[in-house]
């Protein structure tokens, strides 16, 4: 790791990475999560609720 660089501890596997993370709502609440834990948990749980809301919203025919 380049000293420079800021480093983060990813509040979902607990590694130590370089950078400065990502936001992992609503995954957790706190913390910085990683590029690979954004992809794998982050994300599809975001897209998820996006689309069970968009379910929702629509009205029945």
């Amino acid at each position: 790791m380049d000293p420079k660089k800021p480093t983060f501890k990813c509040c979902i596997c607990r590694k130590v990475k370089e950078g400065y993370g990502n936001n992992p709502n609503p995954y957790l609440f706190r913390g910085r999560c990683c590029d690979e834990c954004n992809r794998r948990y982050v994300i599809p749980l975001r897209y998820m609720l996006l689309t069970q809301n968009r379910d929702q919203e629509t009205p029945d025919k």
